[in-house]
């Protein structure tokens, strides 16, 4: 038993610390942040999950204090409808003129909006005729000042001193980032200590500097196939590494669903003012040494 978490924990039910407390489960925390007990096969076991599991690949020590990639800058507008952002508003009632969905086009810098109504099945080329009688007639079209440029490649080179570049080759393998999405809330359990990596795949392409295609297999063939790098990571062959995306039901969003499998052990957790039945609970794509303790009535 860790004593100074024992006297933090008395601590806490007393009032007398602040950054301390406890969570929904009844769980000791240090400013949302679970404790972990002074236990060595314990802290070993949580280490050993995030650093050599298949499922956890991590990224390697330069990841803990420093960004994967070079900063892409957002340019900024000078001039009213200088950048616009466009989204589609679909699958709406018919209009008397066919029409089924809405266009909305927002200027960036006053973020005043056109709402122009369309169909679905229009065509590239009916979209620009559009975009030139409906915006370019009314607000025109500016070119990017030099200057604008200038202060944003000068921001850039600034952060991109504390940032490493990575770039991957067509024909390289990588692993595919996937989040959990969990039906119970899980006792004292981290979601980085989940699953999050899949594959490895195959590069097809490089659409753009930080943007990749995937060749991904015929159960992901409704997922669309390029990525960007930030969900990747790198594969260096090791056949234990590989992880089938059918063991874990990998969503159409690139999420998938931990499921329980058994209930193990059983015990009751005692607080000051009340009592926790728990339940010991093996985890589907985990093995038994994996297993968690959570609430009995979320189960």
């Amino acid at each position: 038993m860790d004593g100074l978490l024992v006297l933090r924990f008395r601590q806490v039910e007393n009032r007398e610390i602040l950054d301390f407390g406890l969570n929904s489960e009844g769980v000791l925390c240090f400013r949302e942040r679970v404790c972990v007990p002074k236990d060595f096969d314990l802290r070993q076991s949580i280490l050993q999950e995030v650093h050599n599991s298949p499922y956890a690949m991590h990224p390697g020590e330069n990841k803990l204090y420093r960004d994967l990639r070079l900063l892409q800058p957002v340019k900024i507008s000078l001039w009213k409808w200088q950048r616009v952002t466009m989204d589609f508003v679909s699958v709406l009632p018919l209009t008397p003129a066919k029409k089924d969905s809405v266009w909305v086009i927002v200027d960036r810098l006053t973020k005043s909006t056109h709402f122009i109504p369309v169909r679905t099945d229009y065509s590239l080329q009916k979209f620009a005729k559009l975009y030139v009688d409906e915006i370019v007639r009314l607000h025109g079209v500016r070119l990017i000042r030099d200057r604008l440029k200038i202060a944003s490649d000068r921001q850039k080179s600034y952060a991109d001193l504390k940032r490493k570049e990575i770039e991957y080759s067509i024909g390289d393998y990588v692993f595919l980032k996937v989040s959990p999405w969990k039906k119970i809330l899980r006792f004292g359990w981290k979601r980085r200590l989940s699953p999050r990596f899949i594959g490895p795949y195959h590069i097809l392409k490089r659409v753009r500097p930080v943007v990749y295609q995937l060749e991904l297999p015929p159960e992901l063939d409704r997922i669309h196939d390029v990525f960007h790098v930030s969900m990747l990571r790198c594969y260096r062959s090791d056949t234990t590494h590989i992880v089938l995306v059918k063991k874990i039901e990998v969503r159409l969003d690139l999420t998938f669903e931990e499921e329980p499998v058994q209930i193990l052990d059983r015990e009751v957790k005692v607080l000051r003012r009340k009592s926790i039945p728990l339940v010991k609970v093996h985890w589907h794509n985990h093995g038994s040494e994996e297993a968690t303790w959570e609430p009995e009535e979320a189960m």
